[in-house]
C-alpha cells in the first residue's frame, strides 16, 4: 500500500516540476524576444552635368608648294658639259650571238608505188606494149588510206640527248570501224632505239576503212616513221 502512495506521489510531483519547467522557459522567452525597429532613408538623385558639346573642327587650308630651288649656274653648266662629251664618245655595241637549240622533225613518208611492168611488144593498132600491174604485196600503205587522227610518234629523250636519228617501218591492221591492231616493227634503223615511240604513236592512229563493193573491209598497212633532227 505504501508503494502504491509513494508511485503517485513521485508522478504526481514531476508533473509538477515539468509545468514549472515550462513555465519559466515561456517566461524567459517572452522576456529576451527582440524588438525590430525599421528606419525610414531618403534619397536624393542629383541632377547629371550636361555634357559640353564637342569642339568644331577648323579646317586649315594646306600651305602653298614651294619652289624647287635652281640649281647654281656652275653645277647646270657642267652638267650640260658632261653631256656633250658622252654624246661625242664612242660607245661600242656589242654583239649578240644567240644559240637555239636543236628541234626534232618527224615526217611520215610512205615509198612510192612501183612503175606498171611493161611486156610484149607493141600491138598493130599502135595503142603500145601491154602494161601489167605489178603482183600484189598483201598490204597497202597508209598514203592509201585516208586519216582521220594521225598524231605524230614523241622523239624519245635518249636519242635526242645523244643526236641519233633513224626510221621505223611498221605493219598494222586498220579494222572495218578504221581503228589500227596488231601493229608490230618490221624494220627499224638503229635497231630497238624508235621502236617503242612508234608503237605508241600508231595505236592511237584511226583511218576511214577501205571500201570494197560499197561495204568496209579490214586490210594490212605497213607505214615508215622518219626520226629526223631540223635546226629551227
Amino acid at each position: 500500500m505504501r508503494v502504491l502512495v509513494y508511485a503517485v506521489a513521485a508522478v504526481v510531483l514531476n508533473a509538477m516540476l515539468f509545468q514549472l519547467m515550462a513555465a519559466l522557459i515561456a517566461r524567459h522567452q517572452m522576456a529576451f524576444k527582440p524588438r525590430l525597429v525599421a528606419h525610414k532613408i531618403d534619397f536624393i538623385r542629383m541632377p547629371e552635368p550636361a555634357e559640353p558639346p564637342p569642339p568644331r573642327r577648323v579646317r586649315t587650308p594646306p600651305p602653298p608648294p614651294q619652289a624647287p630651288p635652281e640649281p647654281p649656274p656652275a653645277a647646270s653648266s657642267a652638267n650640260a658639259e658632261y653631256r656633250a662629251n658622252v654624246r661625242q664618245l664612242p660607245l661600242p655595241v656589242p654583239g649578240l650571238k644567240i644559240e637555239t637549240p636543236m628541234a626534232p622533225a618527224l615526217s611520215l613518208r610512205a615509198p612510192r608505188l612501183p612503175p606498171l611492168l611493161v611486156e610484149g611488144e607493141p600491138r598493130g593498132d599502135g595503142r603500145g606494149p601491154v602494161r601489167m600491174p605489178p603482183p600484189s604485196p598483201g598490204y597497202l600503205w597508209a598514203s592509201e588510206l585516208e586519216p582521220v587522227v594521225q598524231n605524230p610518234p614523241l622523239y624519245p629523250s635518249s636519242a635526242l640527248r645523244r643526236h641519233i636519228e633513224g626510221y621505223v617501218i611498221l605493219e598494222f591492221t586498220v579494222t572495218r570501224a578504221g581503228s589500227v591492231e596488231a601493229p608490230r616493227v618490221v624494220e627499224s634503223r638503229p635497231p630497238g632505239v624508235f621502236d617503242r615511240a612508234a608503237l605508241a604513236a600508231v595505236r592511237r592512229w584511226r583511218f576511214k576503212p577501205k571500201l570494197e563493193n560499197g561495204r568496209p573491209v579490214a586490210v594490212r598497212v605497213r607505214q615508215k616513221l622518219e626520226f629526223r633532227l631540223g635546226r629551227r
